[in-house]
């Protein structure tokens, strides 16, 4: 199947419709569905460089805030070089204008990381242009406290759309129903002060108005925007893609690339990256050597090899600093072996890539995306095995859609994609039939949200409030007062649990467990990805990569062989003989995708502990979130009284009130949440 050619249309500044209303819009949120390639990042550098403006583009993960950063200082450089700048004034303008916030940021020892990132907060831009800070998430859910620095004024949320013309969310796919809170709470922000605007901005885009109404935003104040993409490249327009040959093989990646040899020798001959992508790290590093041998056969030794993934992307060897390592340029090296974190946004220069199916229909659109940018034709061969095609309605969808078209579109593509999927996915028959797509909607959705983010996008509102802004007594109360009755019902829970004074007289009064389960709860909210609990494995070296528990488990027989201990607030398990590496590739065995995990859930009142048995693919799921409320009613049922009756008990109160919060949120505070937050976690990358 081929996905023919597109471009976008370009008005007299060189922008496109979706990227001039993106400037100039009224409205205070904006929903953008725009293709891969379309130049939604561009359109924000352009405001900084021409109209001074102030722009927090937050973004995913720190490997695409980095790409984005690059393509921000060539952006940059093109530009001021246009206007007679020397390369000593440019570099210096993109040194004090184009910041990063990750946990890649290094700083000297006159100030701490976070006094400098709080006088990067609050230096405007100037008459050369404005200001853009890069940023990933966890560090501004960090930012957004009571922070005090010397000199300057107490830091709290109405501070950001004060400070920022712009606020960005980039990828707003990539995130689940439970990390809404942020956006949510910066677009409350935005529309209650009449300041600063706020971007939601996807290839895939989901349909959030609901829950921004449901936190107390109006749909008067929220626009969507979708660009106008054009088949074909017709003259004057900006093109986006190539053709693009869609191809599925019933064959695992390493067979799949031994087959196309010669247009892996094409693509490495034109310069062209060749990516492969796969949907498991424990599959990739096992197929590793394997694809190593075979490229080693068609390039030989100059072919330049990179590894994207979490094991690799954390890798430390002895001797180097935790922090202020930046990960190697993609766009430096002839074929990158990847897992999904490099589907959102990263740009590539590539002709070829070979993937499996992803993680979803987004994750596949996404995927397909990477390739033949601007004008030039690519190819996208995907290993879907009969056995994996038959078990998901998703990948069958794959399958079908490529092999009964012989061309499509990308609009008829994407019609085709999200057909049945947004259908699928939709909490209720009644909101199904709300087909926006159909019915000539300005986005098509690919899905909308689930209506528990609501309430997760309330806890957020009431965690932040709670934890974060003790200090901020002014804006606390403003915060207060502009809360949404949703943000109210789930304060109340909380006020209705934290007025119990004991649940259990053999624990000290600040120890108690229904005051640990609601900071646990609060943890789980603040938390932007639900990535599980991390582990470090040191290899016999001293190499150290930082690894989700559930992944060791699932890949390897480590934890049944080896102590974990605690170091430095972090668990570790040291290897004696075979590295990381080495046991991922030695006791994977074939069927090990499907093993099932275990979420332990802890008691508000300190009695009533249980677990709940998953599997992998359930994760973020509402199967798994109507499994576990009811596995929470069951085992709490015997807590509460009869229907009807009123109990003065305090377990009771408490019993009642967290049962309200896990039946709206689908969740409940796991073992993990009662830790300490490691929010700049190596994962996310």
């Amino acid at each position: 199947m081929i996905i023919r050619a597109h471009s976008v249309p370009t008005l007299p500044d060189g922008l496109s419709p979706m990227q001039e209303r993106l400037l100039r819009s009224d409205r205070l949120v904006r929903l953008v569905s725009a293709p891969t390639g379309s130049g939604k990042s561009y359109a924000f550098m352009r405001a900084v460089l021409d109209e001074a403006a102030r722009v927090l583009f937050i973004v995913p993960t720190k490997r695409l805030l980095q790409n984005l950063i690059e393509d921000a200082r060539d952006q940059a450089t093109h530009q001021l070089r246009s206007r007679g700048w020397t390369d000593d004034q440019i570099d210096a303008w993109i040194d004090d204008r184009i910041t990063e916030w990750s946990g890649n940021q290094a700083t000297d020892r006159s100030e701490s990381l976070t006094t400098k990132r709080v006088r990067e907060l609050l230096s405007g831009g100037g008459h050369a242009g404005g200001r853009v800070i890069f940023a990933i998430p966890e560090v501004v859910v960090w930012m957004i406290s009571g922070i005090r620095s010397a000199g300057a004024s107490a830091v709290n949320p109405f501070l950001y759309p004060r400070m920022f013309d712009h606020i960005v969310f980039d990828e707003f796919h990539t995130i689940d129903d439970r990390s809404f809170g942020l956006a949510c709470l910066f677009s409350l922000l935005a529309v209650s002060e009449r300041q600063g605007k706020v971007s939601l901005l996807s290839a895939t885009p989901i349909d959030v108005t609901h829950v921004l109404k449901h936190t107390g935003i109006s749909t008067d104040d929220v626009e969507m925007v979708a660009e106008e993409v054009v088949d074909g490249h017709v003259p004057g327009n900006r093109p986006i893609h190539g053709d693009v040959v869609v191809s599925v093989r019933d064959c695992p990646i390493p067979e799949s690339l031994a087959l196309s040899v010669d247009a892996v020798r094409a693509a490495l001959h034109s310069g062209s990256t060749v990516i492969v992508i796969y949907d498991s790290l424990a599959r990739l590093k096992k197929d590793e050597p394997e694809i190593r041998a075979t490229l080693r056969r068609i390039g030989g030794p100059n072919t330049r090899l990179l590894l994207i993934n979490s094991i690799d992307d954390s890798e430390r060897k002895p001797g180097t600093p935790p922090r202020g390592a930046k990960y190697k340029d993609p766009r430096n090296y002839d074929v990158l072996i990847c897992t999904s974190s490099v589907e959102v946004g990263v740009t590539f220069h590539s002709t070829l890539m070979f993937t499996e199916p992803g993680h979803g229909l987004a994750s596949f659109v996404q995927r397909v995306g990477r390739v033949a940018r601007g004008g030039v034709n690519g190819q996208v061969i995907v290993s879907l095995s009969d056995r994996w095609r038959d078990r998901q309605a998703w990948t069958r969808r794959i399958g079908d859609i490529v092999e009964q078209h012989d061309e499509l579109d990308v609009q008829e593509f994407l019609h085709e994609i999200l057909r049945d999927v947004r259908r699928r996915l939709e909490p209720t028959r009644k909101e199904a039939a709300l087909d926006a797509f159909e019915a000539g909607g300005t986005v098509p959705y690919y899905r909308r949200a689930s209506w528990r983010g609501m309430f997760w996008a309330a806890l957020f509102v009431v965690a932040v409030r709670r934890t974060k802004m003790k200090v901020q007594k002014e804006a606390n109360n403003r915060l207060s007062q502009i809360a949404s009755p949703t943000v109210r019902y789930v304060e109340a829970q909380i006020a209705e649990i934290l007025s119990v004074d004991v649940v259990n007289p053999n624990e000290r009064r600040q120890s108690q467990p229904h005051k640990r389960w609601v900071k646990a709860l609060f943890a789980s909210a603040l938390t932007y990805r639900d990535i599980g609990a991390t582990m470090v494995v040191v290899d016999p070296d001293g190499t150290r990569h930082t690894v989700t528990e559930s992944f060791l488990r699932r890949a390897t027989d480590i934890l049944g062989r080896h102590v974990a201990c605690d170091e430095d607030d972090e668990r570790v398990v040291h290897l004696l003989s075979r590295t990381l590496n080495q046991e991922i590739t030695h006791t994977l065995p074939s069927d090990h995708d499907t093993q099932g995990l275990r979420l332990y859930i802890p008691s508000p009142v300190g009695e009533g502990d249980f677990s709940l048995r998953i599997h992998e693919f359930e994760k973020g799921t509402e199967q798994l979130c109507r499994r576990l409320v009811e596995a929470w009613q069951e085992r709490f049922r015997p807590f509460l009284p009869p229907p009807g009756e009123v109990s003065t008990d305090s377990r009771a109160r408490v019993i009642a009130a967290a049962t309200a919060l896990v039946e709206k949120l689908g969740w409940a505070p796991l073992e993990e949440d009662f830790e300490d937050d490691a929010s700049e976690s190596a994962l996310f990358a």
